[in-house]
């Protein structure tokens, strides 16, 4: 079974804006795998469809295959469900169980490579398309709408893999220079409505070694350098834990926000705004202070000295303190949209992604089962783009006005794994009638039970239930 991630590209999406107070345009959406209705709708329509005519056979044994078979996809996303358990625990930053077995370094990289070959497998059932790094250097130069300005240093990670669904834009409204700020106007602004991240840190012992070679430093320095640079974050000095989200609606501007390490920086509107009136009104504060001084020394009086003197060290500290408070309104913008778009975390995201996966597989096998069903076709048909592939996403627009990319060679594959699919004499692949198909996935069930199905939540590993 083959499965694509392609990259997130579109000509209008590389907009870098030169100016820090414009929004950039709406990007064109490109159709995505991902279909955006829910198994239930499209049981419904698919009903409907059978209530005009469009088929042979009666509609209750149809519900009653979509019933099976979406009893038998949970059984085998749940035996995923464990052998992912399986490869993170011991990656994992949450676990509140004893660790009781010790892994040799083999056996880590050997889960590690099965967590991540797993989750690549799973995130693109999901219908998640993989955000490359040549991808991601592209948006973390991209000028945030939101007013934030954001800094990541990604040679922290030893792992970084980012996929996303869902392409839409998002209305936001904000005060321009271009009209003095007299009025808001609204931009759309392109955003992710679902964002998977697994980011894995670097040992210390690895990174001290490359701030060492690229910094020209003694280790002394790179360990005091590699302190400040992780301040804050867990304390993981083997790299060992590899952590995982799920956030929505993410601005592709804002795309350093996810990220532990990133950097709140002041906007240049900000610092050409703090220096104008912040340094404007030091140096008239200053120089009524040292007349008051000049003042004080000609009356010999101490007190008015003192009192001179603490009036410019207030009026420093002032000014300071403005710069501080902008950074941390810039940081409280920061934790709110992150409160807000936050949907799981580590072992949370394994259990969501698996839920989705599930979900898109169910809804594409119902597809591809019911019109193939009802419309018999050769091979050549079945291809992407062909007959078979074209009268779906028809259906999916006519339904729902939804359009879709949709994933036929993977349903297909699928269905045909469980047998539910049949060539006749003449090369004609259709599905098994409805009953039929019931009584094959019956049969599956009965040898799961009897032991002649492999359940891999029967597998034995570490000590977590």
């Amino acid at each position: 079974m083959s499965i694509s991630t392609p990259e997130l590209t579109t000509a209008d999406d590389r907009h870098t804006s030169s100016n820090e107070e414009t929004a950039p345009p709406p990007i064109e959406l490109s159709r995505e795998k991902f279909i955006p209705i829910s198994r239930i709708a499209l049981m419904q329509r698919l009903a409907k469809e059978e209530k005009q005519g469009l088929g042979g056979n009666d509609l209750g044994s149809c519900k009653d295959l979509f019933r099976y078979l979406s009893a038998w996809r949970h059984q085998t996303y749940q035996q995923r469900a464990a052998r992912l358990k399986q490869y993170y625990l011991p990656f994992s930053p949450d676990r509140d169980t004893k660790r009781i077995t010790q892994y040799s370094e083999e056996q880590l990289a050997s889960f590690k490579t099965g967590l991540i070959t797993e989750i690549k497998t799973l995130v693109a059932q999901a219908n998640y398309e993989a955000i490359t790094p040549e991808r991601l250097a592209e948006l973390l130069t991209l000028n945030s709408a939101h007013g934030l300005e954001l800094k990541v240093d990604l040679s922290e990670f030893d792992e970084v893999l980012i996929y996303a669904r869902g392409r839409e834009n998002e209305t936001i409204t904000k005060r321009v220079i271009d009209n003095l700020y007299l009025s808001p106007r609204e931009f759309e602004v392109p955003i992710y409505k679902r964002l998977f991240l697994l980011l894995k840190l670097k040992s210390v012992e690895v990174r001290v070694r490359e701030i060492m070679e690229s910094e020209d430093v003694s280790e002394k320095k790179a360990r005091k350098i590699n302190a400040k640079q992780r301040h804050g974050l867990p304390d993981d000095p083997e790299g060992n834990h590899v952590y995982l989200k799920l956030f929505k609606n993410i601005p592709r501007e804002d795309m350093e926000m996810m990220f532990p390490n990133t950097q709140v920086k002041l906007r240049m509107f900000d610092k050409v705004k703090l220096g104008v009136t912040a340094g404007g009104g030091t140096i008239a504060g200053i120089a009524g202070a040292a007349s008051k001084i000049m003042a004080a020394v000609a009356t010999a009086s101490p007190l008015g000295l003192l009192a001179a003197i603490g009036g410019v060290v207030g009026l420093l500290f002032r000014q300071v303190m403005t710069v501080f408070n902008t950074r941390t309104k810039y940081m409280m913008m920061l934790a709110q949209r992150l409160f807000f778009h936050s949907l799981a975390n580590n072992r949370g995201v394994l259990t969501l992604l698996v839920d989705r996966a599930e979900e898109e597989d169910i809804k594409e096998e119902m597809l591809a089962y019911f019109f193939l069903q009802r419309n018999p076709m050769p091979p050549e048909d079945l291809r992407e783009n062909g007959k078979l592939d074209v009268l779906i996403e028809q259906f999916l627009m006519r339904e729902f006005g939804i359009t879709v990319d949709f994933d036929l060679e993977d349903a297909l594959t699928r269905l045909n794994a469980d047998q539910l699919l049949t060539v006749d004499a003449n090369k004609i692949i259709s599905a098994v009638p409805p009953t039929q198909a019931c009584k094959i996935l019956e049969q599956k069930w009965r040898n799961l039970l009897s032991g002649d199905e492999t359940d891999a939540s029967e597998m034995e590993y570490e000590e977590e239930t």
